[in-house]
């Protein structure tokens, strides 16, 4: 069994993924790292996230425009990973606040360090 089908199973996921996203035939679980490949990091349970290829996609696009969003969606999918849960309700409305914080900051130019509060 590979890393991703342990966390699938671990976190009881089936429809949606550690960041909320729906799961379909086009936007599948993809494993993301917590701590990069780049920076030591490995493929393993303790170092996954779950996440859609849309969720991946995305998380991608907020890394390379706004690291702060980043890094703060990271340490929720940490969290999550850590709990061995599926995730909660609350995990998923602090994802998407930060979600929106940066959508907005896109359409405003905002700089998210001065607009986050959380």
């Amino acid at each position: 069994m590979t890393a991703t089908e342990k966390l699938i199973k671990i976190h009881k996921l089936k429809d949606y993924c550690f960041m909320g996203y729906p799961v379909s035939k086009e936007s599948y679980f993809t494993f993301h790292h917590c701590k990069k490949k780049a920076d030591g990091g490995t493929r393993t349970i303790d170092n996954g996230a779950i996440i859609t290829l849309d969720a991946h996609r995305d998380l991608n696009e907020i890394e390379r425009n706004e690291i702060e969003i980043y890094n703060l969606i990271n340490e929720i999918l940490i969290e999550i990973n850590q709990s061995k849960k599926h995730p909660t309700p609350n995990q998923w409305r602090r994802i998407k606040h930060l979600l929106q914080i940066y959508e907005e900051s896109r359409n405003n130019e905002l700089t998210l360090t001065k607009t986050l509060k959380y």
